[in-house]
């Protein structure tokens, strides 16, 4: 973290007025470099743990359909991605801290520790249109595979509903 915070600060620094090319390519280069350190397994990786796996899982699909649809979710060792759509008034901010801020604490029990479970930044994108939405939900079921690890993997039925089947 102390690594991507002084790149971000040297980029800055060398430039201070980016144009939006540039703002996007440094944005694209920033999460290469994340997605890479994720993929070689740092961190404690406690969604390794099946009784831990199981906690994330059931708080992301206690929410679906209340403040979100959830279209699909694949657990890695030490990341989640899942893709929802917010519904109602509720954001998509919202959303993930109620269900981080409950499933820290559930974990911290399980574990026998205190302290921070997730990281505070996370990283999100709009998704525009169909073709782009089978794109993102192919990406996260190879994520698995492209890091070379076992993963908890599943698509709901908004999926299905989403794609007309």
């Amino acid at each position: 973290l102390a690594e991507l915070r002084d790149d971000r600060e040297r980029w800055q620094r060398e430039h201070p007025e980016p144009t939006d090319k540039q703002l996007n390519e440094s944005a694209r280069e920033h999460m290469k470099k994340v997605e890479r350190w994720l993929d070689q397994g740092h961190g404690a990786c406690v969604l390794r743990r099946d009784d831990v796996a199981d906690l994330v899982e059931d708080r992301l699909r206690y929410a679906d359909e209340q403040h979100y649809s959830l279209f699909s979710a694949v657990i890695m060792p030490n990341h989640v991605h899942a893709c929802v759509k917010p519904l109602g008034k509720n954001g998509l901010d919202e959303a993930m801290q109620a269900w981080k801020s409950v499933s820290s604490r559930m974990i911290n029990r399980v574990l026998r520790r205190k302290g921070r479970v997730w990281q505070d930044e996370s990283f999100d994108r709009i998704v525009r249109d169909t073709p782009h939405l089978r794109r993102v939900v192919k990406y996260m079921e190879a994520n698995p595979a492209k890091a070379g690890v076992a993963a908890r993997c599943w698509t709901t039925p908004a999926w299905d509903e989403w794609l007309g089947r």
